[in-house]
């Protein structure tokens, strides 16, 4: 972009594709032992997913993202997620399902 901004899609898909690897396994392993994960699990599948394309950011670029890369990262993150979400939910898999 030209104010200096990087385009975050790259960092985004990274976290798509690191929180969809994450919450097949978490789903596997929910099916395989019979445990139902609870909303902890979901909120720390998230942070973890964030860790790899931050740290991936700052190397790349050597610095600390702007604030508008922060928003921009952050929405796209969010929207992943909502979408995630609703494909498990309407698959009825998603890994913090609780059964009604």
């Amino acid at each position: 972009m030209d104010d200096g901004t990087v385009s975050t899609k790259r960092y985004v898909l990274i976290f798509a594709a690191v929180y969809g690897v994450l919450a097949l396994a978490i789903a596997l392993f929910a099916e395989l032992t019979g445990i139902e994960p609870n909303s902890g699990v979901s909120s720390g599948m998230f942070v973890a997913a964030v860790i790899l394309p931050a740290h991936r950011f700052a190397k790349d670029h050597d610095r600390l993202p702007s604030m508008r890369e922060r928003l921009m990262f952050a929405f796209g993150c969010l929207v992943v997620s909502a979408g995630a979400s609703l494909a498990f939910f309407g698959a009825g898999r998603h890994p913090t399902a609780q059964t009604l």
